[in-house]
């Protein structure tokens, strides 16, 4: 009953449909053309390099490539791993979604979860590789059975193919979890010892295919003979039957008093019960999960579990268990086992549902570009074959400056980011030079209405507020200017998720200079963007003494304008990714600094101070916007700094030194 997906995306979702491919918020996007009376553009899918990093919700399928798995949009706005789920139905949802449940198959079409029957058999792929919680189980494993179809891995081809454990797992005190034996379903006995003097091993699931489970004819063929912390040991159900013989020996969990009101759970299958209960001195509950009393029941020693109170079988079973059970003083109780309120199945239901049942999901066809910036087109035809254009991207077309928008087109560039940065909103002929192309279905572009850009947000053509963003008695300069050590106090303390996007310029030095920063010299308890000589450019996470992130290279190293985005663990120049690493947990001590760094709160570095300017300056907390610093000049003592559009307030130099203003905007 489990719905198996070899297509590739394009083929499950859009057909012969027209794809574009564009860069935005850190992953590549792909939106599909619709045609009709309105065309336009919809989200298909995304491709991103760590799903843990995406904050955006306008896509409903995102490769992850850090898992090599898919996601999908749940209804609490958060990805999850598309395919087969064994935690339930109501915990989140999202159409198409595929869950297993009590042993039926459920499948979410929008608006209920529709029952698609029960599931049987199974359906993993003999290449699946079983993914193991310990790894000295996995090891084993490995070693004695797999590594033939991929090195280092056992699949389920190999791990079905073995048919008796022998004893390369007898005495191993390090092993604590092997639920993955319920893979192995080409064991058909558990009797001769496998599991004994592991005192560690606390869980473990036996496959449906083993019908036979414990010797008492010798003390060296009990399976989990000491086996003292095995509290999990779950028999997965069957239509087979099984028989269950001693399973504990001297030295079992159920010996110790302490353990007494941990249930034994038997399964929903067959049962023939040998000496079962021997050496189980302190069990109190049992659950017999099968309608009918197991075989033998009267004389499987359950006289000797002389603690056992209470007996629960399946609703509608008292008489027979009771018939069994009275002469013995065992009180029978019966238990809704399709409810479950105790959860006592949850574990045999997650592990029936994994072994059952592999998703293989839609096939990743086209690894993500890096995105290429100044890219030289000789004409719009040949603009418009690129494949893989990223918002901002800068390019040449028929010698003229284009910028790729993010409504998706090319825009005539012109006046657009000057090298003074001054706005354009003021200047009417440029309104006259600078043109909006749209893109029209049959693959032309059209003229619209004139556009312009400011620093990257649209403004309408037309309008006619180019009125002062700062409030009276500032004035909007281009830059200001560290000439000697002035630096701004940002009054922020950067975490794991800041994030810092800004424009500077390295003006007289570039040797060894600080673009901005948080913490001591040696960087514990930190972060600095750098650059340092010889080595061309530094970025530094240090948390507790541990180097987060340490040396890359291409972050700066020259005079010219950059653009910079901090953005949680990943670094972008100039649009470009340069820097990536694992997302990672840290509080910097330390108010965030510009043009140096803070340290001991209120010490500052003058050594590696950077001479250059800073021409914008922005802080996200977690994504919300808590400094947008703007250059400017306080009118009343013609001192300048930058003044903070969210909370509005003014930050001049932290020292006595000034900064050099730029030309007024």
């Amino acid at each position: 009953m489990i719905y198996k997906n070899n297509k590739t995306i394009n083929e499950w979702y859009f057909n012969d449909a027209e794809l574009i491919k564009v860069y935005k918020n850190g992953a590549i996007c792909y939106y599909k053309m619709v045609l009709g009376e309105t065309p336009h553009q919809e989200p298909c899918f995304a491709v991103v390099d760590d799903i843990t990093q995406y904050s955006d919700t306008e896509f409903i399928d995102v490769y992850d490539k850090a898992t090599d798995k898919w996601y999908k949009l749940n209804n609490l706005d958060q990805y999850e791993q598309y395919g087969v789920y064994g935690e339930g139905r109501n915990i989140t949802y999202y159409e198409g979604k595929l869950t297993i449940d009590n042993g039926y198959e459920y499948e979410w079409d929008g608006s209920e979860w529709s029952n698609l029957g029960e599931v049987s058999g199974s359906t993993v792929p003999d290449n699946y590789v079983i993914p193991f919680a310990d790894s000295t189980v996995k090891s084993i494993c490995v070693t004695n059975w797999g590594g033939n179809v991929v090195a280092g891995e056992i699949t389920y081809g190999e791990a079905k193919a073995v048919t008796s454990l022998g004893s390369v797992f007898k005495s191993n005190s390090t092993i604590r979890k092997f639920n993955e034996l319920a893979y192995f379903h080409g064991l058909t006995s558990l009797a001769n010892g496998e599991f004994q003097y592991c005192i560690n091993l606390t869980d473990i699931v036996i496959p449906p295919n083993v019908t036979t489970l414990g010797n008492a004819s010798n003390q060296n063929y009990v399976p989990f003979k000491e086996c003292s912390s095995l509290s999990g040991l779950t028999i997965l159900s069957s239509s087979e039957a099984i028989y269950i013989d001693q399973i504990w020996g001297n030295n079992s969990y159920w010996q110790n008093s302490s353990h007494s009101n941990v249930p034994m759970i038997f399964p929903n299958r067959p049962i023939t019960l040998g000496w079962t209960f021997g050496y189980a001195d302190n069990l109190n509950n049992v659950y017999f999960h099968y309608s009918t009393p197991p075989a033998n029941l009267a004389n499987a020693d359950i006289s000797i579990a002389t603690k056992l109170k209470n007996t629960y079988v399946p609703i509608g079973s008292y008489s027979a268990y009771n018939a069994v059970l009275s002469s013995f003083n065992k009180t029978v109780i019966e238990y809704d086992f399709e409810t479950d309120s105790l959860g006592l199945l949850d574990k045999e239901k997650e592990w029936i549902a994994k072994t059952q049942s592999v998703i293989v999901y839609p096939k990743y066809y086209t690894e993500k570009d890096e995105p290429e910036n100044n890219v030289v087109f000789t004409d719009m035809t040949d603009a418009l074959a690129y494949q893989c254009p990223w918002v901002g991207m800068d390019v040449t077309i028929d010698n003229t400056p284009y910028l790729f928008g993010d409504a998706y087109e090319w825009l005539t560039k012109y006046g657009l980011f000057e090298v003074s940065g001054e706005y354009i909103c003021d200047s009417g002929d440029k309104y006259e030079k600078m043109e909006e192309m749209v893109r029209n279905v049959d693959g032309t572009w059209s003229s619209q209405i004139p556009a312009v850009y400011e620093k990257g947000d649209l403004i309408e053509a037309g309008s006619s507020d180019c009125s002062s963003r700062l409030p009276d008695g500032y004035t909007e300069v281009e830059y200001i200017e560290n000439t000697s050590s002035a630096y701004i106090n940002t009054g922020f303390k950067p975490n794991q998720d800041t994030r810092i996007t800004c424009e500077m310029q390295c003006v007289t030095s570039t040797n060894s200079v600080l673009h901005f920063g948080t913490g001591g010299w040696d960087k514990v308890n930190g972060m600095w963007l750098t650059y340092e000589a010889g080595v061309n450019g530094t970025l530094h996470i240090s948390w507790l003494g541990k180097t987060v992130w340490s040396t890359y290279s291409s972050v700066h190293g020259d005079y010219n304008r950059h653009t910079y985005d901090w953005n949680k663990n990943n670094i972008y120049k100039d649009g470009v990714l340069v820097a990536s690493n694992t997302y990672a947990n840290y509080n910097c001590p330390d108010n965030l600094a510009i043009f140096t760094t803070i340290f001991n709160g209120t010490s500052y570095e003058t050594s590696l101070k950077m001479l250059g300017r800073v021409y914008w300056f922005k802080i996200y907390d977690n994504g919300t916007l808590v400094r947008d610093l703007v250059p400017c000049v306080r009118d009343s003592d013609n001192i300048a700094g930058a003044y903070d559009l969210v909370n509005n307030v003014f930050y001049g130099s932290g020292n006595n030194n000034r900064f050099v203003a730029g030309d007024p905007v």
